[in-house]
């Protein structure tokens, strides 16, 4: 599990640099952050288990991870916080977007269909 975190939060809005996102509304830079990963962004995640597919929900960018081979475990929401917070507020792009009141949401789908709660980054001080 502790690969996959930063292959996933790195995923989120680092390849888009904040520089691009300048006068854009929040929501906007959402819902492009999602076409992105959904598309050219899938070829930096090669190496992560499951399947990887980014939504634009309003201010939020939910990413959803399916087929993990992890069978009938869950993830304790805690942990999940925990071991990602470094990851999705120590990077430039997703931390301009938390501080503009956007969120990330991670949803984990088991390879057994088993779900671990989600979790939600709407801040990260």
């Amino acid at each position: 599990m502790r690969a996959i975190l930063p292959l996933l939060c790195a995923g989120l809005l680092t390849a888009c640099g904040t520089s691009s996102f300048e006068e854009k509304p929040l929501e906007e830079i959402i819902a492009g952050t999602a076409q992105f990963i959904n598309t050219d962004g899938q070829r930096m995640l090669p190496d992560l288990p499951g399947n990887v597919a980014a939504v634009a929900e309003g201010d939020t960018l939910v990413m959803r991870i399916t087929n993990l081979p992890i069978g009938g475990y869950t993830y304790n929401e805690q942990y999940l916080r925990r071991e990602m917070r470094p990851f999705v507020c120590d990077l430039e792009g997703n931390r301009y977007v938390i501080d503009r009141g956007g969120k990330f949401r991670v949803e984990m789908v088991s390879n057994t269909g088993v779900a671990s709660p989600p979790v939600t980054f709407a801040r990260c001080t």
